[in-house]
């Protein structure tokens, strides 16, 4: 008996004449069938009774396009699909169908269904709120439901019941589920529906699902719902996160050129987002058949790329080499001012050369010739007329740091020598990406002043910056070796400036700059010197009114100048850390250094007014100053 229906089925849905092959297309197109007689043959294979009123499915008729025949269970699924299109529901009460207007089924009893069990185009669920008001849900998720839906709350219960078709019922259990949480969450949480016009919803979650799957720990959550009816995306998270959500879908609502194209998602880890789509762009014009287009969201460091032949393994070869853990680059700084009363001799010998060796004794090779190294060779000491760089070696200990074969130190040949350390910072930067220290402080200046018509007077107060700046970007080279770009600048304030303009806000101040680029090995130390500025300071000290007479005023008064120069020296040692465990090992070295500075433990170098923490036993090599061992300088 079921077959016989089922070929009278076929026979009914497939009675157009199938010799109309003048259209090329694979599928067969069954004749415009009213809609009353499929009801009536799906009645007659399912057993199932429909109730419907003729007068309003009048004239209705369906055309199904299909590769090979719906048998009568496929048709029963389709019949959701094919009401709904006529904006008519069905309410399926076990054996017996109703149909009606969608309207009208809003009004109606519909068959219930808990969990996500409902199995009917129009059903009844029953949604538990276990941490949120259900009273808060349904005022806040009102704008999202479909107009023929119902919804009631069940205060005593805490239960949301919605009767709607069956898809708005699972998706609005998804949104009920994402805002439901404990720790009062949703009220720190929005909801946000975003309609879009041309990009598939389906597609679009899939995207942002994969892309904020990588913010979770960033505190950027983010749950989206599609609506497929209204072809929407509802977003629920965090303010930024929907908002960093939204500025992605609006790059990719956009009308595409490549109709068949596919899209891929890559959330990077390492590298740019915005820098890799750069790269991939240049790549895309300089290969005019790539038909690939990459757009870089900025806040989730990701690319998503379309592609219409989908073939990805280029663009992903090359995601794969850019996306890796760069370098980088440790750099331990020392500014340091030298200053020199009077006739003071201030001079930094620089001394380039290698160890090698003379008659069995080691020896210092050098511009100046060959000399045995039993004390350092000995060259004029002369001030550099302008900005010097030099590397130092071993085997001198400045500080904890070791120099070897190029040498730079500095010597005093009075003991009014003062050494002032302006800054010892450490800082740590990515290769090839800009690093700036700033040690210094800002100094209120007078303005520009008003007098308005009243005679009111107004002065505006101006900042400058007084102090050390120092902006270094390191690369580094394949041969491991680091090239620095240095760009310093160091300010202050002028000493024996006019008293009266001073009291007037005006400041006069003396900048000293110095920007090089110089290439090092890693570890070693390079110095930057010969920024000398002079001070020359006038005292006058006198009897109140006898230093004032004429002539024999200066048997009641003395004057003193003071000439005064001051050498601004830098010392850069950069150092490569390529991983988790040199870092590890740079910032023990560090907490090493913090502990011994704590505990007091010093050396004194150069004069008796520097000191810098040491490891202890460091020899203090070659340091001394003329006619002084090394060893008398040493003390805790």
């Amino acid at each position: 008996m079921k077959r016989s229906l089922l070929l009278l089925l076929i026979i009914t849905l497939f009675s157009a004449p199938l010799c109309a092959e003048d259209t090329p297309s694979d599928s067969s197109k069954l004749r415009q069938i009213e809609l009353t007689s499929a009801i009536e043959l799906i009645a007659k294979t399912t057993g199932k009774r429909f109730i419907y009123d003729e007068a309003k499915l009048k004239n209705k008729k369906i055309t199904i396009l299909a590769k090979v025949s719906p048998s009568p269970q496929e048709l029963y699924r389709m019949l959701d699909a094919i009401l709904d299109v006529n904006e008519l529901a069905a309410i399926d009460e076990g054996q017996l169908v109703r149909i009606m207007p969608s309207a009208q089924a809003k009004g109606s009893s519909a068959p219930l269904a808990e969990g996500k069990d409902g199995k009917f185009h129009y059903v009844t669920r029953i949604i538990p709120v276990h941490y949120v008001e259900a009273k808060t849900l349904r005022n806040s998720l009102s704008p999202i439901l479909s107009t023929s839906a119902v919804l009631v709350v069940d205060e005593g219960s805490n239960y949301l019941v919605l009767k709607d078709d069956r898809s708005a019922t699972e998706q609005f259990a998804q949104v009920v589920e994402t805002l439901d949480q404990p720790d009062n969450t949703f009220s720190n949480m929005s909801l946000v529906v975003v309609p879009l016009e041309h990009a598939s919803v389906l597609d679009a979650q899939t995207m942002l699902t994969k892309v904020f799957e990588a913010q979770v720990a960033k505190g950027k959550q983010l749950k989206v719902v599609p609506d497929q009816r209204t072809n929407s995306l509802i977003l629920i998270g965090f303010a930024d996160a929907i908002e960093s959500a939204r500025a992605l879908l609006k790059k990719l609502d956009q009308e595409s050129k490549n109709q068949g194209g596919t899209m891929r998602v890559y959330p990077l880890k390492n590298a740019s987002a915005e820098k890799v789509a750069q790269v991939l762009e240049k790549f895309r014009q300089q290969n005019p058949k790539n038909t690939i287009q990459v757009i870089a969201d900025i806040p989730s460091n990701a690319l998503v790329v379309f592609n219409d032949t989908g073939d990805f393994t280029t663009v992903e070869n090359v995601i794969a080499q850019l996306d890796v853990v760069r370098a980088q680059v440790f750099i331990q700084a020392l500014i340091m001012e030298i200053k020199l009363d009077k006739s003071l001799d201030l001079g930094v010998e620089w001394q380039a050369g290698a160890t090698t060796s003379v008659n069995g004794k080691d020896a210092f090779v050098s511009a100046g010739g060959v000399g045995a190294t039993g004390g350092v060779k000995q060259f004029p000491a002369t001030t550099p007329g302008g900005a010097a760089v030099g590397v130092l070696g071993g085997p001198i200990t400045f500080g904890d740091q070791t120099f070897s074969s190029f040498n730079a130190f500095i010597k005093a040949t009075q003991q009014d020598t003062e050494i002032d350390i302006l800054s010892n910072p450490q800082i740590l930067t990515l290769n090839n990406e800009e690093a700036e220290i700033k040690v210094g402080e800002i100094v209120p200046t007078v303005g520009s002043t008003k007098v308005d018509p009243q005679g009111n007077t107004t002065t505006a107060i101006d900042y400058k910056e007084v102090g050390v700046s120092l902006k270094i970007i390191p690369q580094i080279n394949a041969d491991s070796t680091i090239e620095l770009k240095i760009d310093q600048i160091s300010s202050s304030i002028v000493a024996g400036q006019v008293s009266s303009l001073v009291s007037q806000g005006a400041i006069t101040t003396l900048n000293r700059a110095l920007k090089t680029k110089v290439v090092v090995d890693d570890g070693q130390t390079i110095v930057l010197g010969g920024l000398i500025s002079d001070e020359i300071t006038d005292v006058e000290v006198k009897t109140p009114c006898l230093g004032d007479i004429p002539i024999l005023g200066w048997f009641f008064k003395t004057r003193k100048s003071t000439v005064r120069k001051t050498n601004l020296l830098v010392f850069l040692t950069p150092k490569v850390v390529r991983g988790p465990e040199e870092l590890a090992q740079v910032s023990q070295s560090a907490k090493l250094k913090l502990k011994s500075a704590r505990e007091g433990r010093f050396r004194v170098d150069v004069t008796n007014e520097y000191k810098i923490p040491v490891t202890p036993g460091a020899p203090p090599a070659n340091l001394a100053p003329r006619g002084e061992s090394s060893e008398s300088l040493k003390r805790d």
